[in-house]
């Protein structure tokens, strides 16, 4: 499996269509289109924005073809999600749902404390 073919994997794993998913990693539609066309490779760019955007993709997986697609966790969690859900259409849908917003979650809360921290400093200056 190539490059390309990872990209295209994780569009499916993620159900989205490439404009969706373009928009959702900050890239234009065509750059995906083109990449999942095997018309070019992506770049370095690229790759960060779907690691950034989908935390329960493991990095040497989607860059060097090395291991699963999946962070260990997130299989792991993957199989307890699995045993609650019924339908397979809409498994795996919740599963990135809820792994993505476990990251959205931990990245809110260090927005929360970078802010707790700048309005500790600068209540005096208030």
């Amino acid at each position: 499996m190539n490059i390309n073919d990872r990209v295209k994997e994780v569009l499916r794993y993620t159900n989205m269509r490439p404009s969706p998913f373009a928009d959702y990693i900050g890239v234009a539609p065509t750059t995906i289109l083109n990449i999942i066309k095997g018309k070019r490779q992506p770049g370095r760019e690229v790759m960060n924005k779907i690691l950034d955007a989908f935390p329960m993709i493991e990095g040497d997986w989607l860059n060097k073809g090395v291991g699963e697609m999946l962070k260990i966790e997130v299989q792991k969690n993957q199989s307890k999600e699995q045993k609650m859900l019924n339908t397979d259409d809409n498994r795996e849908i919740a599963i990135w749902l809820l792994a993505d917003l476990r990251e959205s979650v931990e990245r809110l809360n260090k927005v929360l404390d970078r802010l707790s921290e700048l309005l500790d400093k600068n209540a005096g200056k208030l």
